[in-house]
């Protein structure tokens, strides 16, 4: 079986949707042995800090477009992917974004992932180009799509929600993180110290993992650290948020009242620090209007990081049993989930059952059953 795969994302930083994509291409590949051949094609070389030697099995196929650099990747898409499908005798076509170009042959199978609703619901939080991509591929991809990948069942919901009449009545659902990677691990006084003293830690902190996007609601989290850490002296360390400076959230943090020392911006960190940081850390909090996942989430728990996460969309399906929820945004349930986490009063519950869950190899052997289907 040929499988023809857009490898447009991992140009690009490796995090987030590219992440979900490498290992979802590395578990293909283990499960389909000799059985599949994966094509991967990208428009520019992958992403400098993209590591992974894939195995023979997998093929990428560095396509570009004459005077690519002048246009959009979106050209490239829908001028190279037909070419290239019909090329490579391709039996199944995948994209881990709902991207189906024009002119498949009606053959190929087609597969799409979708992460999630958000150029539906917060369509105006997107920059122009997204907008504009969406608005002429994903509807039309998701009517299309012979199979359709939803990383949660809060997604496929939502999918059944607003595309009603869809050629894929099945909906798959999987989607998991690098489980050899984000793992409890033993840290020793001189890694603790150091990575503390490198951010401005003093003892306990909340730990924070996102974007400045809108629905992230980085703004809430903020509003309760005045109070949290006179209550506590529990700090706050923000992984992410590139370009808060010239935010609304340097408003925030810049107010007479607030308690500069309360809160730490660590940047874009590497994975290997991020690990250590779940580690270490009191808390993962989410403040979250809406979640497709919740990657950040299950990286917390995987960790043993006790997680505080909103009672909504995915977020409940990935922390309820695990961590905890709060519904709503009362913010003295907030502060008191929070405040008992510091002072160890949270009990939060075993999580080795996370491993069947959220095991890529089981995931992946459920998807080719489908797609053999």
């Amino acid at each position: 079986m040929n499988i023809v795969i857009d490898g447009r994302t991992l140009t690009g930083e490796i995090m987030g949707i590219a992440n979900f994509f490498k290992l979802a291409i590395e578990s293909m590949s283990k499960v389909g042995g000799g059985n599949i051949k994966i094509y991967i094609l990208i428009p520019k070389p992958l992403h400098h800090s993209l590591s992974t030697i894939f195995p023979p099995n997998v093929q990428i196929i560095e396509c570009p477009l004459l005077f690519m650099k002048f246009l959009p990747r979106l050209v490239w898409f829908l001028v190279m992917m037909p070419i290239m499908l019909r090329r490579l005798n391709a039996d199944v076509y995948y994209s881990p974004t709902p991207s189906i170009p024009l002119g498949i042959p009606s053959r190929i199978v087609k597969i799409i992932t979708i992460h999630d609703v958000v150029s539906i619901e917060y369509a105006k939080t997107m920059k122009l180009n997204n907008r504009i991509s969406s608005f002429l591929i994903f509807n039309r991809s998701v009517k299309q799509a012979d199979l359709i990948w939803a990383n949660s069942y809060y997604t496929k919901g939502k999918i059944e929600d607003y595309f009603p009449e869809r050629k894929c009545k099945t909906i798959f659902v999987g989607c998991s993180i690098d489980t050899a990677v984000f793992k409890k691990r033993e840290v020793d006084s001189v890694e603790s110290i150091s990575v503390r003293e490198k951010y401005g830690i003093r003892d306990k902190f909340i730990l924070f993992v996102g974007s400045l996007e809108p629905r992230k609601n980085l703004s809430f989290l903020l509003g309760l650290m005045p109070e949290l850490y006179l209550k506590t002296e529990i700090q706050l360390l923000i992984v992410g948020a590139k370009g808060w400076k010239n935010s609304g959230i340097s408003n925030i943090v810049n107010e007479p009242s607030y308690p500069k020392t309360s809160t730490c911006f660590a940047g874009y960190v590497d994975v290997e620090e991020l690990v250590l940081l779940y580690n270490i850390a009191t808390c993962f909090v989410s403040t979250s209007l809406n979640e497709g996942f919740g990657m950040p989430q299950l990286e917390a728990l995987f960790c043993g990081c006790p997680v505080i996460s909103p009672h909504n969309s995915a977020m409940i399906e990935v922390v309820k049993d695990y961590g905890i929820t709060i519904d709503g945004w009362d913010k003295t349930e907030w502060i008191r989930a929070i405040t008992e986490c510091a002072n160890g009063k949270s009990s939060f519950v075993n999580i080795d059952n996370l491993l069947q869950k959220y095991n890529w190899e089981t995931i992946i052997q459920r998807l080719f059953l489908l797609i053999e289907k």
